[in-house]
């Protein structure tokens, strides 16, 4: 009896031994993730706050490069705030060019007499001055079109997709993000496509550091930090969110 207690005593405190391993294994790696990805952004001279919403909608700043949190106390699935001045509405572009006034840059009918069909503006994102992207719809046909325009003139179609769940653009309008089924895709303001790592190509979100010189890329388990126009992640954070923005500097 002795010997059969002796035995079961020894299996459960190999079990009990097994879980701390487990359990203290994951946050030691983590651990080092962090402190690997700090190293990273310090070496690549990453500064900045972003503010970050993470899978369960909790919100909270990250310094960089330290990777300090601070807890915001609010829950939303979204944070992305471009200060833009463009609008969607009645199925067309408007401006807010003025306090208290509107300007209208694209009318519905304006698009259906160029494509031949009755469409639609579903988003748009602004590019500087009076360029700005939007994704639209042509009814009667399957998908998106993704386009720049000027004022009221298209410019450039850009890509064609099943659905564009987002467009956004950078700080100064320089850059441009879509992301559809077929992945993550960034322009700059002429409608040139640019490389991006493959790692992001996935990505549930981006966005752009105040100098436009780092987009970040939020995907379930981790920001990816990468320089504009580069196939390479300068770091790896081991947060995960579904949507990411990069704070205005503080003067």
């Amino acid at each position: 009896m002795r010997r059969l207690d002796a035995l079961l005593f020894g299996a459960v405190a190999l079990v009990a031994s097994a879980a701390i391993v487990d359990a203290l294994g994951p946050s030691q790696h983590a651990s080092e993730q962090v402190d690997e990805a700090v190293a990273d952004l310090r070496g690549a001279h990453v500064r900045g706050t972003l503010v970050v919403a993470a899978p369960d909608c909790s919100r909270r700043e990250l310094e960089l490069p330290s990777l300090r949190q601070r807890p915001l106390g609010v829950i939303a699935c979204s944070v992305y705030g471009r200060p833009g001045s463009l609008s969607v509405f009645q199925g067309g572009v408007v401006w807010y060019a003025f306090q208290g006034g509107t300007t209208t840059l694209l009318r519905r009918e304006q698009l259906d007499d160029y494509l031949g069909r009755r469409s639609e503006v579903l988003r748009a994102a602004w590019l500087g001055n009076v360029r700005y992207a939007v994704a639209y719809r042509v009814q009667g046909r399957v998908g998106e079109t993704l386009a720049l325009f000027e004022r009221s003139r298209l410019v450039r179609v850009l890509a064609r997709a099943l659905d564009f769940a987002d467009v956004r653009s950078s700080p100064n309008g320089r850059f441009l993000a879509a992301r559809s089924d077929e992945g993550l895709r960034l322009y700059d303001v002429l409608g040139d496509r640019l490389p991006v790592p493959e790692e992001v190509l996935r990505a549930g979100a981006v966005a752009w550091s105040p100098d436009e010189r780092w987009p970040v890329a939020a995907a379930a388990d981790h920001l990816a930090v990468f320089r504009t126009r580069s196939r390479s992640v300068a770091a790896r954070i081991p947060f995960g969110a579904v949507d990411v923005d990069w704070a205005a500097t503080r003067p």
